[in-house]
């Protein structure tokens, strides 16, 4: 039943006067939709049924609330419902259970998430001991008292001060820190007459209840609290602990609270000069304990304006949580309803009211200080009356843990040309912001930017947060790419000849170049070189120096194993028709004789003998091949050889002047006769030239056995001819000295 909500306003303004006198309380609004969760005095979304909400609202309307049942539309109910049938049946069936029964249940979704644009921080509901109520305060201790010095243990309150079951939740209004930040709590009491003065406190420490003392532990070193700190201008420089009074008279309906903070009274600036606090006003009101200085002052929004609204189910029943509740009468019987004035609910612009964390310099907005919530009853509406009934602690605000350890990566090569790495202990609704510098760079991002992909060597750094906007915590790596490459060459020092030579051996590697190079960067010793040679006709071989049987182009690749990387190189290996054989060249007399073998004639055209000299290469003769004996014998007679070494070349063509085979020799001939000598011969170092008659400034070459020149020069009479850098083996000495010159053949021997 929808019933309007009609206050009486002289009963109302009565009211609110006692509560000014005994408390300075300030007063609330009567209810609203609040960053889109309704405070209506119901618990279900979509739906509004009391206060100023029900005037404008209607079912269906979207909102959130505790709970989400019938109505429909887009509004989630933030307290989780998950196996609750167990609870409702506990209930349902045991008289005991309903006394004894304790648990809580926490947010229906996970922390930091956003739904309709508002970041969801925390929800709660908790169930407290019922009727033999184990955690009431046994002794008159006070609000301001040192908690440790509450005696915690069973009992019975009254039955307004009976605090049956609690809801409390955090939200902002927007996808970041800077936007208002919302504290909404509701309170389920047994009875509905009476005035009902509940707080809820926010502590910084991990408060505990040991349950064997009925004491509470782990609290604040400032009387029993955590007080806040102001540096000289007024910031908050350490958020203490907090707490909200609410005062509820179900006779008119009226509303009001009190948000009072724990400080040392010297901090509390009031008197002329003082500086005030930067975010906030005190208020009048300063209870502390007795024997410290420590109190809890009340606050006020700079603006005046109002900060908070409170709403009950004053009118009708309401829906009670998913597992029922008690009813109010004395027969403490299970029902799915709250009776009329059994449920009250409140809300607190902390932004507006100064205390989001947000709004303060140096401290971390995302550093929510309240890791503890404590519900409780007092005697009266004065703040510091006697504690009835008490609830907690319970966790509460804390924001889930984010770390900036990165894990995953590793090291790039040619192999793996890009890699992953991710937060370690990653929340996936967390603020995760990823950077790369020093040539790094990242290609892919997952969902969450929990993970990247990266390709390229650089740093990497990782800042995250569990909002955008709040401190961050910090992490860089350094991936390095291990790209060190082997050396590769591949060569066939001989052809495939037709009917002559079937197999040749192809030369690759060089694998001491390449373990030298792969292990000169830093990332340790070779782990090995592997070679691949392809060829015609699917040739596979992953040796060194493989033998080969086909004419065409073999390709090596190779790799050293550490790393994947590769080098390359091809050859060709030909299939000469013809083969030159055993030439030689010998001086007889006045004449040089060339002999040669040759096989397979019938696709030879001619054959060219060629002289090199210093003036290039010309040809001498042209041979036909039928010149041949039966064994294959060709020979040639240069009846003008010059004085000095004669290199010669023999060339084999056929019809389309296509060089089929050549070969080359060299024959020294004397025509003066000897009057200098060379001395050592062999030799290792030096050559002496040995004469009777002195020379200066002779010009000297030196030529190997296939005509190369090797070094050239001017010599003069007792200097020696350093042939140090000369290769083993077989050369020719030309030297000029004057109109003369001479020639020696010398062998060039290992030290």
């Amino acid at each position: 039943m929808k019933i309007k909500f009609i206050l009486n306003p002289w009963i109302l303004f009565l009211s609110l006067v006692c509560l000014i006198n005994a408390s300075r309380a300030q007063s609330v609004g009567n209810g609203r939709v609040e960053a889109r969760f309704s405070i209506d005095g119901d618990l279900m979304a979509d739906t509004a049924f009391f206060g100023n909400v029900s005037v404008s609202s209607s079912k269906g309307k979207p909102s959130d609330d505790w709970f989400k049942n019938k109505y429909s539309g887009s509004g989630i109910g933030v307290i989780d419902t998950s196996g609750s049938w167990k609870y409702k049946n506990l209930l349902i069936s045991s008289a005991t259970a309903r006394d004894t029964l304790v648990f809580t249940m926490p947010m229906s979704v996970p922390k930091l998430t956003r739904s309709g644009g508002f970041i969801m921080l925390d929800a709660l509901y908790a169930r407290d001991y019922f009727d033999q109520d184990q955690t009431v305060i046994t002794s008159g201790s006070k609000t301001v008292d040192d908690p440790s010095s509450w005696n915690i243990g069973s009992g019975t309150v009254q039955s307004k001060d009976e605090l049956m079951e609690f809801y409390s939740h955090v939200r902002r209004k927007g996808a970041t820190v800077w936007d208002s930040l919302f504290f909404y709590f509701g309170v389920g009491v047994h009875g509905i007459t009476g005035n009902k003065n509940v707080a809820a406190e926010l502590f910084v420490n991990d408060v505990r209840l040991n349950k064997t003392t009925g004491k509470l532990t782990n609290l604040g070193s400032d009387g029993g609290r955590v007080a806040w700190l102001f540096d000289a201008s007024g910031n908050v420089t350490k958020v203490g602990d907090m707490v909200f009074s609410m005062s509820y008279q179900p006779s008119s309906g009226g509303f009001s609270i009190e948000p009072r903070i724990w400080v040392n009274d010297s901090s509390r600036k009031t008197g002329p000069g003082a500086v005030p606090p930067v975010n906030f006003n005190w208020g009048s009101q300063f209870d502390k304990q007795t024997s410290t200085d420590f109190g809890f002052a009340d606050i006020e929004p700079l603006s005046g304006a109002s900060f908070s609204q409170g709403v009950s189910n004053n009118t009708d029943t309401s829906q009670a949580a998913p597992w029922g509740t008690i009813e109010s009468g004395a027969a403490h019987g299970w029902q799915t309803h709250y009776d009329a004035d059994q449920f009250i609910e409140m809300s607190v612009n902390l932004t507006s009211l100064g205390v989001d964390p947000g709004l303060f310099d140096n401290i971390d907005p995302c550093a929510v200080p309240y890791r503890t919530v404590v519900f409780r009853s007092r005697a009266s509406v004065s703040f510091n009356s006697d504690l009835a009934d008490i609830a907690g602690p319970y966790p509460f605000w804390r924001y889930p843990r984010v770390s900036a350890n990165i894990k995953g990566q590793d090291t790039l090569n040619c192999t793996k040309t890009s890699g992953n790495m991710f937060a370690d202990s990653s929340y996936s609704l967390a603020w995760y912001h990823w950077t790369a510098t020093n040539g790094g760079n990242i290609t892919a991002f997952n969902a969450d930017s929990t993970e990247i992909t990266y390709n390229k060597p650089g740093m990497y750094v990782l800042e995250c947060a569990p909002l955008q906007g709040c401190f961050t915590y910090k992490d860089t790596v350094v991936v390095v790419a291990d790209t060190a490459h082997p050396v590769a060459f591949a060569e066939a020092y001989d052809s495939l000849i037709l009917g002559s030579v079937n197999v040749v051996k192809l030369y690759g590697g060089d694998s001491t170049a390449s373990v030298a190079n792969t292990s000169s960067n830093g990332f340790g010793n070779s782990a090995g070189i592997q070679f691949q040679w392809f060829g015609p006709s699917g040739y596979l071989a992953n040796q060194m120096q493989p033998l080969a049987t086909l004419m065409g182009n073999y390709y090596l690749t190779v790799t050293e194993l550490r790393n994947g990387c590769t080098d390359t190189a091809s050859t060709y290996l030909a299939l000469l028709p013809v083969e030159i054989g055993n030439l030689n060249c010998t001086t007889n007399k006045n004449t040089i004789i060339l002999n040669w073998n040759i096989w397979n004639t019938s696709v030879i055209k001619n054959i060219t003998v060629d002289r090199v000299d210093a003036s290039g290469m010309y040809t001498i003769a042209t041979l036909d091949p039928d010149q041949a004996d039966e064994s294959g014998r060709m020979s040639f007679i240069d009846i003008n050889p010059k004085s000095g070494v004669n290199h010669y070349q023999i060339h084999v063509w056929d019809d389309h002047h296509f060089l089929l085979a050549f070969d080359a020799c060299a024959s020294l001939f004397q025509t003066d006769k000897q009057k200098v000598h060379i001395f050592p011969n062999p030799v290792q170092n030096q050559l002496e030239i040995l004469t009777t008659e002195k020379f200066e400034n002779a010009f000297y070459e030196i030529h190997d056995a296939a005509g190369r020149l090797q070094s050239k020069g001017t010599l003069s009479n007792g200097e020696k001819l350093d042939v140090n850098h000369l290769e083993i083996g077989n050369y020719f000495l030309h030297l000029q000295i004057g109109d003369l010159a001479y020639n020696w053949k010398f062998l060039k021997v290992q030290e």
